[in-house]
């Protein structure tokens, strides 16, 4: 049989399908995006452990970002830091925050967050569509909505003023920051920023700027009132 005619037979089928009552179910597009939000991100994740190869055979190399020079011992530290950095990023999906990841963690936090924006707008269209012909459906589609692009803790701080330990501060993975994702965080040169709105304080907002080592375990600086903030993570 020719392909035109095996074409012929599968849109006469088609069509009697239709005559008769029956609608092929229509893809949903909820699950597709989710789909390809998942390959999306699988790409990410495999730069992101290619990254930490490259980075170590950098380090082995003795070339540090900026031009940094380590002695052996330190260069030795840097490597079993990322060897950790890589394995809490394949467990827990924990970013690294060393000199030569940090970059690298920062784009692959970016991509993730422009993959769930396509992903919640379609999520978001079919919630619309639901809540106009399916209530049931709608409730349905919110439980997945709150189930794939809720954010997640990608790093634990414990930020302290002076020598007394202030509070342990989670960073989320769309920018918060804190228990209740009320403070954002940003990594930039390798300063890491903690900022937000904080009532009842003699400013009535927060503002923490602390250097990251070249490990990225501890961080010093100081907050919107000069006061020296230093921190370590924790996880």
């Amino acid at each position: 049989m020719t392909v035109l005619r095996v074409a012929v037979r599968v849109a006469a089928v088609g069509a009697v399908a239709v005559f008769c009552g029956f609608q092929p179910p229509e893809p949903d597009e909820f699950d597709e995006a989710y789909d390809a939000h998942v390959e999306a991100m699988d790409g990410h994740r495999e730069r992101l452990l290619a990254a930490f190869e490259a980075e170590e055979k950098l380090v082995r190399a003795g070339r540090i970002d900026g031009g940094v020079k380590l002695s052996v011992e330190e260069s030795a530290g840097l490597l079993r830091t990322m060897q950790e950095e890589k394995k809490a990023f394949e467990e827990e999906g924990l970013i690294p925050l060393s000199i030569q990841m940090r970059e690298h963690a920062g784009e692959f936090l970016t991509r993730g967050a422009e993959s769930e924006k396509r992903l919640r707008r379609a999520a978001e269209r079919c919630l619309r569509r639901a809540l106009r012909d399916d209530p049931e459906a709608a409730a349905e589609i919110q439980s997945r909505i709150t189930l794939y692009l809720t954010p997640r803790v990608v790093a634990v701080l414990n930020v302290s003023v002076g020598s007394r330990s202030d509070e342990d501060v989670a960073l989320w993975s769309d920018g918060t920051a804190g228990e209740d994702r009320d403070l954002r965080w940003t990594c930039r040169r390798g300063v890491l920023s903690l900022s937000g709105q904080e009532p009842g304080t003699a400013t009535g907002y927060r503002l923490d700027r602390m250097r990251l080592s070249l490990d990225g375990r501890s961080m010093n600086g100081v907050d919107e009132k000069g006061k020296i903030k230093t921190a370590t993570r924790v996880k």
